[in-house]
């Protein structure tokens, strides 16, 4: 599984296919594609082998090469000085100390964790943490060096020591842009199909625009316009009635009424949706459309 969050906050949710005591690495696939990252880490040539203790470049690296300082709220404020040059005849010539009061504070050491230049099964260059191994007395170092990686990279591999991935990759679907939540004005609807609907007969926009006003009308839910396979569909949705209605904005094309939920509706391509049927209702686009829509958002 590839990770790209931007951190990771229980190590739990990412170890789960690991038993206890199993050994893991934290890997990078594909190491000269961040040749430039990583010689601004302090690697040299990314020979195999080479070891760095990488430089500051976040909070993250920060804490792993110089440590932090934990605040002591429960004792006394205790007293720091500041230095200042006073500036005077056109130059310092006199420094004074300034008191202030601060949290006493406690240094945590560095975890000082490196990151190794190595080869995958392939033989192609990959960064590496060292091999841990998962227990709950390790976990929270686990954790910071995936954050660590995450930091630098954008994104790492957890692997056994044999470099197999155990987690399965979860599929994100881009089918829909999601607009937000709430009624939406017609005049802001409307910039954003500007946007996304490409039509070349004025009379065709006009009419769509026309329909997707009508349902927009009777205040759905949320509206999402179709992205992929999905792009010549816009999608209003009516919660608390179950439906869901699919306007295509190419011309002679129907409208679709469906009561799946929503979540499963995005699990299936447009193929599948027309080939299985999978709607309450079809509306050709005649005299009568309108009337039909009204029934269907109507009815109790």
């Amino acid at each position: 599984m590839i990770l790209t969050n931007k951190r990771i906050r229980n190590i739990n949710n990412v170890l789960f296919n690991f038993k206890e005591n199993e050994e893991v690495l934290i890997i990078l696939y594909n190491a000269e594609k961040y040749k430039d990252i990583l010689e601004k880490l302090g690697f040299d040539k990314l020979d195999c082998g080479e070891t760095v203790l990488p430089k500051s470049v976040g909070s993250i690296s920060k804490y792993n090469a110089d440590g932090k300082y934990e605040l002591l709220r429960n004792l006394p404020k205790e007293n720091y000085y500041v230095y200042m040059d006073i500036l005077a005849f056109g130059k310092y010539d006199i420094t004074v100390t300034i008191p202030r009061k601060r949290f006493q504070r406690n240094l945590i050491d560095a975890p000082s964790e490196e990151l190794i230049i190595d080869l995958d099964k392939d033989g192609k260059k990959i960064v590496s943490s060292k091999l841990i191994k998962i227990t709950e007395e390790n976990k929270p170092l686990i954790k910071h060096i995936i954050n660590l990686f995450l930091e630098i990279f954008g994104e790492c591999h957890i692997v056994d020591k044999n470099l197999i991935s155990r987690i399965p990759t979860p599929t994100k679907r881009l089918n829909w842009n999601l607009l937000p939540k709430g009624t939406i004005s017609w005049e802001k609807l409307e910039t954003h199909l500007e946007s996304n609907i490409k039509v070349k007969s004025i009379k065709n926009l006009k009419d769509i625009y026309a329909r997707i006003n009508y349902i927009n009308s009777f205040k759905p839910d949320f509206i999402a316009t179709g992205n992929a396979g999905f792009n010549d569909y816009i999608v209003l949705g009516f919660e608390d009635k179950n439906l869901y209605i699919l306007e295509n904005h190419k011309p002679q094309n129907a409208t679709y009424i469906f009561e799946k939920n929503w979540q499963e509706l995005t699990k299936y391509t447009k193929g599948d949706i027309l080939r299985e049927k999978w709607h309450k209702k079809r509306l050709l686009h005649t005299q009568l459309w309108r009337e039909e829509i009204k029934k269907i958002l109507t009815f109790k």
